[in-house]
């Protein structure tokens, strides 16, 4: 399975929150129960440091079980601390198999005016 394209826009100093449902090929959910879920976005595909990070292990992406849904979200204060946009990329993994990377795209900075 190859990583579908999703681009994301994060207004500086707002929250953030984007949710998906993950469904199969006949449209049915994909059953999360048992995932772990991150997603990461970087200034480049090779930059050491990530800007921003999700993960299922902080609550900042909350998976659905049975319903497929994919659920992540920041503070203004995480997105306040934003400079600049990149690229994104969110990876599930089931229990005891490999990780899935399930999208990739860029991920855009609306600048802020008031601070």
């Amino acid at each position: 399975m190859s990583a579908g394209r999703y681009d994301i826009v994060i207004e500086q100093g707002a929250g953030f929150r984007l949710a998906i449902t993950w469904k199969d090929s006949e449209g049915k959910p994909v059953n999360l129960t048992g995932y772990t879920a991150k997603a990461q976005v970087r200034a480049s595909h090779k930059a050491s440091a990530a800007l921003l990070t999700f993960t299922t292990a902080d609550a900042s992406i909350v998976l659905g079980g049975a319903a497929g849904t994919i659920v992540l979200e920041a503070d203004h204060e995480a997105t306040e601390a934003l400079a600049r946009g990149g690229v994104w990329d969110l990876k599930l993994t089931p229990p005891g198999k490999e990780p899935v990377r399930l999208l990739e795209g860029r991920a855009a900075l609306k600048e802020a005016s008031t601070k």
